[in-house]
């Protein structure tokens, strides 16, 4: 029997000419806690259907890799949508956006969704899984694509795949339902046994195996402040009537995209205005802006400045980052990096003392931390007035280790983020962390000179630091702040694009690359004279340059 050999998981493999990877994974992969669910093969993401050829180098993958549990979380929802249109045919499933270890679904009718209604959905779905019933895929052309959503009532479907050039599209068949979900699936629907569904008013969140610990119990925790800051997401997006990829491409397409703009920036403004008057009805003297990397805090804490100002008090600012300890006197990683995520990278201890002697009217000299000698300078000269406000802006803002000397009284504590609630239809989300990276590449580019390739490179190190120091602070929070802009990826595409396709095929962090480059495509360009109308305070500013707050 003629063999085939290439390394697999950097081992010396063979098998029969003609096998695919799925006889490799043992008898269906499934069985295990981490089922095999697809493969690298050259650095290039296939399904466990692909047949070895010979010198390839293959990498199997698992819910514990990225790559793999984005292909466990599709198979999943094709699942979730088979289950809804079995026992709820009437309703409407929107998949929502993610909501701490799950994603946040609605399902939407005449009625009222009850837990009742959610015991039928999660049955019908272990029963889907149990008959471990094979996703098909077929490769149909644009024409064929948007002729067959139309017949099939899914329109917002079919809208956004008229904004795509491609020739043809793959399509997964499952249990008489088909789905177009952006990017590939496992094998069958026996390799995603484990999930778990949880009632969160007035919808559900959907549990699935997390990368950062694939084996662990499926729990959730519910948030009341993130899901109410998502609640105010949903009404803005119905003030806009733009909840998809395709809504605001028609928006461009029809010349209204400048007065999109101008309402959306006017419900961020309206929301900080009404940020500034409680911090001043409730007489707090310092407040601290915390969030993840990229969601806005540099320029939403000098928007906040603006209005304390507009409500008659003087302010100051100052920025966690001039507290960073000397480099020399930080632990590395085993890699050797520092982890500048971590709460001890910062001089809380002179933090602290600095806050007691400005509250007690003494001036006080801020150290500033140079970024590119990774020195301590000395900085600008504080001393605060009795009726003085103080922002703090910084990722660990809401750690109390930050300023434990503090009364809470005298506290307010806000945590910003980029929680995007456009999504490319009702079925396929964006992920936050994708807008947020985006974000990111087109700044550190612009402010930094810092290529995709190393801003990638670093974004695992990022995630882990917020999944330990700033996500589980985020309910201690007084109050959130969503940063995104509905439109704002219609303006980070054209710079975020080109340095996306500069990352090589052969890097680690191309298969990321290729999976925002590909996403971006969905959105149409704006006329150029539309950026004009994007204000020089906005937000999106911070990222693509052209801001009132730049340094």
């Amino acid at each position: 029997m003629e063999k085939v050999t290439f390394k697999l998981n950097g081992a010396d493999t063979s098998c029969a000419a003609g096998e695919s990877l799925i006889s490799l994974t043992g008898d269906r992969g499934s069985d295990s806690p981490l089922p095999v669910v697809a493969a690298l093969v050259n650095n290039a993401v296939k399904e466990l259907s692909y047949i070895p050829t010979g010198g390839e180098e293959i990498q199997l993958l698992t819910s514990a890799d990225k790559t793999g549990n984005d292909v466990y979380l599709r198979g999943l929802m094709h699942v979730l949508v088979q289950a809804v249109n079995n026992v709820l045919p009437e309703r409407k499933l929107s998949i929502e956006h993610s909501m701490n270890e799950g994603i946040y679904c609605e399902i939407r009718g005449d009625e009222e969704f009850s837990p009742f209604d959610l015991e039928r959905v999660e049955r019908e779905m272990r029963k889907i899984c149990e008959r471990d019933e094979p996703f098909i895929r077929r490769l149909i052309s644009r024409e064929e694509a948007i002729a067959f959503y139309n017949a099939e009532g899914n329109t917002d479907k079919a809208r956004l795949l008229s904004h795509r050039e491609d020739a043809v599209f793959k399509v997964y068949s499952c249990g008489g339902v088909s789905e177009y979900f952006f990017g590939y699936m496992p094998p069958s629907t026996g390799y995603v046994r484990r999930f778990d569904l949880v009632m969160s008013h007035p919808g559900f969140v959907l549990l699935y195996p997390r990368q950062k610990d694939p084996e662990g119990k499926l729990v959730f925790t519910q948030s009341p402040k993130l899901a109410h800051v998502f609640r105010q997401s949903e009404r803005w997006a119905e003030i806009l009537n733009v909840g998809t990829v395709p809504d605001l491409n028609d928006l461009v397409e029809s010349g209204n995209l400048p007065d999109f703009i101008r309402v959306n920036e006017a419900l961020h403004e309206r929301t900080i205005a009404e940020i500034a008057t409680r911090v001043v009805r409730e007489k707090r003297r310092i407040v601290l802006v915390a969030g993840p990397s990229s969601s806005g805090k540099t320029t939403f804490t000098q928007r906040l400045s603006v209005q304390l100002r507009a409500a008659e008090r003087k302010t100051a600012i100052i920025s966690l980052d001039n507290y960073y300890r000397d480099r020399s006197t930080l632990t590395p990683r085993p890699d050797g990096t520092i982890d500048l995520e971590d709460i001890n990278a910062i001089d809380a201890p002179l933090f602290n003392k600095h806050l007691c002697e400005m509250l007690n009217g003494k001036e006080v000299q801020i150290p500033r931390f140079d970024f590119k000698s990774k020195k301590i300078l000395n900085g600008k000269l504080i001393k605060l007035l009795p009726d003085q406000i103080l922002l703090v802006e910084g990722i660990h803002g809401l750690n109390d280790a930050i300023c434990e000397s503090v009364d809470p009284e005298d506290k307010f504590k806000i945590y910003i983020s980029a929680l995007t609630q456009l999504n490319l239809d009702s079925h396929d989300r964006i992920s936050t962390s994708s807008v947020r990276l985006i974000r990111r590449l087109v700044r550190d580019c612009l402010h930094r000179g810092m290529p995709a390739e190393r801003t990638l490179s670093m974004w695992n190190s990022v995630r882990e630091g917020e999944e330990r120091w700033i996500f589980p602070y985020q309910e201690q929070c007084d109050i959130m702040f969503n940063s995104t802009l509905v439109y704002e990826l219609l303006f980070l595409k054209k710079r975020a694009v080109p340095l996306l396709k500069e990352v090589p095929k052969d890097s680690p962090n191309f298969i990321e690359a290729n999976y925002l480059a590909k996403l971006l495509k969905y959105f149409v360009d704006p006329n150029p004279e539309d950026e004009t109308e994007i204000p020089r305070t906005s937000i999106l500013r911070e990222f693509i340059g052209g801001g009132s707050f730049e340094q």
